[in-house]
């Protein structure tokens, strides 16, 4: 049987006629008659596309169904909208098309006839339109397709505007010019402290567990806060209802596994692990002469998700996700370049997160949402005479309410909570000022020794306006209201969006807003820091053009500046306090992006940002961030034909790295080793960086189950990217450290 319309508004366009005006949707109708994954059929920027995904909040049908049991099918369905003034009477629409996808298992032709014969209509859970600026998105099918990322959902952000370059070896987001730890990463709307594994090679959650991934480069809602920089978002997807599923995959880097299906009526489970292979066969790559090996580096992560239907107007969902990685190294002699460390490095980064919430239909028109969620951040690091370890619990809570105040206005409104509980221990330099100091590590810092127990908690309140004084404009007026109980201190947060249809297929936008930051915990803390910092802040603006055009494709170009002031710095010459709010920052440029879908199964992405991001301490002239890349070009592009195969490239072209150079060393006798005398902060660059990336697949298809056999290779022409400068012990040679080499991975995958 399939689903039956209950209920739908009355939808108007603002002028009289006799003509009705159409939106195509495509939605996935749950087993509780709800339905997700909304998505313009063939979006062109006309305003009606806002008003029709908005509009879905309200449609109304019982659920389809096979042998007397809910199912979940997939459906185009035509978002009608009427004159004002109706002349004379209309035909009834043409009746929408209907496509059955793979969460519906196959039925006789009896009920293929029967659904082509029906109309339907949904209550669903839909992508809201932008509440930002800026939001780039890339849906599942995207996420595992995007070429040189080898199937890895979060590093398909890579290929979108604003996104800087990551170095080897560390997956922190690039933002905007932004510091990594200014920006945010989000699973199911909580934070997690890590975006990639150890090597930043392979991110914290497998492939097919996404069902998106939002990026908001800046001018985000205010939804969000406590970060300056901006936001990753990523959203699991729902378990399969429709049967028993299953999945193995193995390839060079690493092992994963997954199963799901229902459990009883309403309620269907998935969960996953992976563990990576390397440490099998690292040991053969590491030079004898150089350390010897004890562990190599070794992560696995898991995630298991529960979605119960609790009848027609609330979904449960109950989720677990973790994430560890390890890497222990031993020195038999202390390296020529640092003398002073002896033993060994070690480092453990690990996260354990659960996850309850509650999803309401309070009305036809208004939502619930609800979440809480509990988890434990361990990390470790110990090298040489620094060695540092924190045990960090994590409540995080939220609850927000969404509806109609008028025909033309809509609010959002709720709260979020963040509460912590950390152990820690410190024994080695005193910490420098996390950026544009060249001395970090060195033993001239002072030692310091530090046993604490802290507690803080965050609670903020937000509200945002969506207003349509006309059709084609949206005025999006935002407040957030932050406290932090480890400053005594509370931050104002008002920002304003705006986007103007212009003609259809032409979309201007604007954004002003403010975003407040605490400081990293040893800025503040007792013993390392001063007690009695303020927030960081940064003022964002940007003004940009969305444009569509023929070919599916979609041009985005936007000019963005950002203010930091009261940024956290060191005191001259490292004297007590140690920290104060006295640095500053800006960053501006330009971002191009380019997604096109000229044939199906081509898609191309190009994405080009030109910016500059500096900096200034204690009143001092501007300088370079640490990480400014003044020009990111990523170019990739990918083809899938229907029998199964499938190729991919990618290729990337960014400035190197700012750099302090090395001018000169003295003798330290107390700490029996050469200090290095520092020419201008930052004041060379890195060698230019530039990456060829290739990948290439085969999917056979059975009646039940597929087996799919992939291939990548990484850096093709074997560029040797300058990721630094490693030097002698008394600094009078030094030679590059480079970093991905030639990297190919065989893999293969079957599902069921």
């Amino acid at each position: 049987m399939p689903p039956r319309l209950l209920h739908q508004p009355d939808l108007r366009l603002e002028e009289d006629g006799t003509a009705s005006r159409y939106v195509e949707l495509e939605i996935t109708v749950g087993p509780s008659g709800r339905a997700t994954d909304a998505s313009l059929v063939d979006p062109s920027g006309d305003a009606l596309e806002s008003r029709a995904l908005e509009a879905v909040d309200e449609l109304r049908f019982s659920p389809a169904r096979r042998d007397g049991e809910p199912i979940a099918v997939r459906i185009r369905y035509r978002v009608v909208f009427h004159p004002m003034k109706v002349v004379a009477p209309e035909p009834a629409p043409p009746t929408p098309a209907v496509e059955l996808e793979e969460v519906l298992p196959p039925v006789a032709s009896e009920l293929d006839a029967l659904l082509e014969d029906e109309s339907y209509t949904a209550t669903a859970e839909v992508e809201r339109p932008a509440r930002e600026v800026t939001r780039h998105s890339l849906d599942a099918e995207e996420l595992q397709r995007v070429p040189g990322t080898r199937g890895d959902p979060v590093r398909a952000i890579e290929v979108l505007p604003g996104v800087g370059r990551t170095g080897f070896g560390d997956g922190a987001p690039r933002l905007r010019g932004s510091a990594p730890f200014d920006s945010m990463v989000l699973i199911d709307d909580d934070p997690v402290p890590s975006l990639y594994h150890f090597g930043g090679l392979t991110s914290v959650v497998q492939p097919g567990l996404l069902q998106r991934v939002d990026l908001y480069p800046g001018n985000f809602s205010a939804r969000y806060g406590r970060r300056g920089g901006g936001v990753v978002s990523a959203t699991l997807r729902d378990p399969k209802s429709d049967g028993f599923h299953g999945m193995v995959d193995l390839n060079a880097i690493d092992a994963s596994v997954r199963a799901e299906g229902p459990l009883a009526e309403g309620v269907a489970v998935v969960v996953g692990a992976r563990r990576s292979l390397l440490d099998l066969y690292f040991g053969a790559f590491v030079p004898e002469d150089t350390y010897a090996l004890i562990a190599a580096p070794v992560y696995y992560d898991y995630q298991a998700l529960l979605r119960a239907d609790l009848g027609d107007d609330h979904v449960l969902r109950v989720s677990a996700i973790g994430s560890h990685d390890s890497l222990e190294l031993f020195f038999d002699e202390p390296p020529d370049d640092a003398p002073s460390i002896s033993g060994g490095t070690s480092a453990r980064q690990a996260f354990y997160r659960g996850r309850v919430s509650l999803d309401s239909q309070l009305s036809p028109a208004w939502k619930q949402h609800f979440s809480v969620s509990y988890g434990v951040i361990d990390q470790l690091f110990n090298i040489g005479g620094t060695a540092s370890e924190a045990l960090d619990h994590r409540i995080n809570g939220r609850l927000e309410w969404m509806g109609p105040l008028a025909s033309n206005l809509r609010v959002s409104f709720g709260g979020d909570f963040l509460g912590q509980i950390v152990h820690g221990t410190y024994s080695g330099e005193r910490p420098p000022q996390t950026e544009g100091d060249p001395t970090i590590g060195s033993p001239d810092n002072g030692k310091v020794e530090v046993d604490d127990l802290y507690a803080l908690m965050q609670p903020a309140a937000f509200v945002e306006l969506r207003y349509r004084p006309t059709p084609g404009l949206l005025l999006q007026p935002g407040l957030r209201l932050d406290y932090y109980s480890q400053l005594a201190r509370v931050s104002v947060d008002p920002r304003l969006v705006a986007r103007w249809t212009v003609v259809d297929g032409t979309v201007l936008k604007g954004g002003l807003g403010l975003y407040s930051q605490p400081p990293v915990y040893w800025e503040s803390a007792t013993g390392l820091g001063n007690e009695d910092l303020d927030v960081s802040r940064a003022l964002h603006s940007s003004l940009g053009i969305e444009q569509a055009l023929p070919g599916r494709t979609s041009v985005h170009i936007e000019g963005f500046y950002k203010h930091i002031f009261d940024r956290v710095v060191a005191t001259d010459g490292g004297v007590a306090p140690f920290f104060i709010n006295d640095g500053a920052g800006r960053i501006f440029g330009t971002e191009l992006g380019v997604r096109a879908r000229p044939l199906d199964g081509m898609s191309i992405y190009l994405a080009y940002t030109m910016s500059r991001s500096e900096r200034s301490d204690r009143g001092a002239p501007f300088r370079l961030f640490d990480e400014d890349q003044t020009h990111n070009l990523s170019t990739a592009f990918g083809y899938h034909w229907d029998n199964g195969w499938g190729v991919g490239a990618r290729f990337r072209l960014v400035s190197g790295n700012p750099q302090t150079p090395v001018v000169g060393s003295v003798f330290n006798a107390n700490v029996a080793g050469y200090t290095p005398i520092f020419g201008g902060i930052n004041s060379v660059r890195a060698s230019l960086f530039h990456q060829l990336d290739l990948n290439a697949e085969k999917k056979w298809s059975f009646e039940s189950w597929s087996l799919t056999a992939y291939a990548s290779v990484l850096n093709v022409y074997n560029h040797q990217a300058e990721e630094g400068r490693q030097y002698s012990y008394d600094y009078r040679e030094s030679q590059v450290v480079t970093g991905l080499p030639l990297f190919p991975s065989l893999g293969i995958r079957g599902e069921l």
